[in-house]
């Protein structure tokens, strides 16, 4: 490979005759899908990215090959509308009981500390 001054994936890609990655522009979803997405968004308000398109996808109301009907173009879709919802309040929730309980745990060496044996350093 060094002969070549190619690196190894270069090398191997050539030999099976691989093409390199390239991007493509996105396809743009229809008018028509980014208003069924925002139809669905405000009638499950509660619902976010992942469940309008489940939502939308159930009610026919977009066939699932359709281009835009997978889970990140409905989200940009939804970003772009301003119709995401905040994320899950549960996260800073369990995030603040986690740090309550660490502050009322009792530190490990408590018992010698009320006996008056103190760790030596």
């Amino acid at each position: 490979m060094k002969l070549l001054g190619l690196s190894r994936s270069s090398y191997y890609r050539q030999v099976r005759g691989m093409k390199d990655y390239r991007q493509r522009p996105r396809d743009v979803p229809s008018a028509k899908h980014i208003e069924v997405l925002r139809e669905v968004a405000i009638k499950r308000v509660e619902a976010g990215h992942r469940r309008v398109r489940a939502y939308a996808l159930a009610w026919g109301k977009i066939p699932t090959q359709a281009t835009g009907s997978s889970r990140m173009s409905c989200y940009r879709v939804l970003k772009s509308e301003g119709l995401i919802q905040p994320k899950r309040i549960g996260h800073d929730l369990r995030q603040a009981a986690e740090q309550r309980h660490q502050r009322l745990t009792a530190p490990v060496n408590s018992t010698r500390c009320c006996k008056g044996i103190l760790p030596t350093t």
